[in-house]
């Protein structure tokens, strides 16, 4: 039978050789848990510093644009709507033909009724023309038979000067009987006569002269025909005007866009009929796009117009753009709402504001679309730590 040896309880229990190795693996894991999570806090804690100080970020930001809206400026029935949404158009091109035909019969009538005043203020001047040719020849045919006169009055005159002298000379003789008494009666009868021929031939110069200011007078007539032609040419000026009225009525009804942008909504269709003022699509200019973002209220003191921003798009998580913040609201979002917050009830809850700053993108791109949420990091003044 084998003794049993006695032991000596205050000596140490030997650890196992294969349980040494799993304690240092345990250690040597916490160790290393210890130092990633150590390696990551400060990775975190140094991105999260560098970010906190040299940057404003802000996640309510999204691609903003200025859209016009183009509405019927007269009512009517649309006949043609020959663009779509998302096409591109162009300044001054058609985009919505309203109904013009009753405009157009108008616009031919105007016509028409210019044509006739037209045709009028020719006839007019016409008989005006062949009217003065007429006067004309009519007082130079008078002028010269007035001369003619004259010129027989002249001569009438000299002979009955010739004749009375004669008269007077033959008389003496006869008084004194140095000449028979027959021979005075003839020179008597000379002398009536003679005056006779004058008194006609005065009275030929008076005649001649009534003539030609009679053909003068007609002359004058001249007036008549001004004034007919002055009532036509009022007339028409009138008929200009309204023409030029009708045919801006009818420009008005081919609705045109006011700039060279891209279709971003339609609010009708052809045969429709609208009314004035009424929505017709919204354009907006690609040019213009910008990125609007409601900053802090504690973050604006650090930002300034001028600054370089990177733009993270939610579309193109991939994809970095850059802009500068090109302008910083005057005043809190609050500030423009429809209902105020005048907090009349005495109650009061700090509630930290929006300031809208507007950021212009550096390289315009197509995959950009008004409406896409952003992520905008502004490299703003640092902050004070201290």
């Amino acid at each position: 039978m084998t003794a049993v040896q006695p032991t000596d309880a205050s000596a140490p229990t030997p650890i196992p050789t294969a349980v040494r190795p799993r304690w240092r693996v345990a250690i040597l894991l916490q160790v290393a848990v210890l130092v990633a999570i150590l390696a990551g806090l400060g990775f975190w804690g140094h991105a999260w510093m560098r970010t906190s100080l040299f940057f404003v970020t802000e996640t309510d930001a999204r691609i903003m644009t200025d859209l016009v809206v183009i509405g019927a400026r007269r009512a009517g029935e649309i006949i043609d709507r020959p663009i779509a949404e998302g096409d591109r158009v162009a300044a001054g091109q058609i985009l919505v033909r309203l109904d013009d035909r009753a405009d157009q019969l108008r616009l031919v009538e105007l016509n028409s009724r210019l044509a006739t005043v037209d045709a009028e203020i020719a006839r007019i001047r016409s008989d005006r023309t062949l009217a003065e040719s007429r006067l004309a020849a009519t007082l130079a045919t008078r002028q010269a038979e007035l001369r003619e006169a004259e010129a027989a009055q002249q001569a009438a005159s000299h002979e009955e000067q010739f004749a009375a002298s004669d008269e007077a000379r033959i008389a003496a003789l006869a008084k004194a009987g140095n000449t028979p008494r027959s021979r005075l009666e003839r020179a008597r009868t000379t002398a009536l006569t003679a005056a006779q021929n004058l008194r006609r031939a005065e009275a030929g110069v008076a005649a001649a002269r009534a003539a030609v200011a009679e053909a003068s007078a007609e002359s004058g007539r001249r007036d008549v025909f001004d004034n007919e032609i002055a009532g036509q040419v009022a007339e028409r000026r009138e008929i200009m005007a309204a023409i030029a009225r009708q045919r801006h009525a009818i420009e008005r009804l081919a609705i045109r866009s006011p700039l060279a942008g891209v279709v971003d909504q339609t609010f009708v269709l052809a045969g429709e009929y609208v009314a004035a003022g009424q929505r017709l699509m919204a354009i907006h200019d690609p040019a213009q796009i910008r990125v609007e973002a409601n900053l802090r209220e504690t973050d604006v003191a650090r930002v300034a117009v001028g600054q370089k921003v990177d733009i993270h798009v939610d579309a193109y998580p991939d994809d970095v753009f850059t802009g500068r913040v090109t302008h910083i609201g005057n005043a809190a979002n609050s500030r423009f709402g429809l209902l105020p917050n005048l907090n009349q009830s005495g109650n009061f809850t700090k509630v930290t504001q929006r300031i809208e700053t507007h950021i212009a993108i550096d390289h315009l791109d197509d995959r950009l679309k008004p409406g896409m949420m952003v992520e905008v990091k502004i490299h703003a003044i640092p902050k004070d730590l201290f």
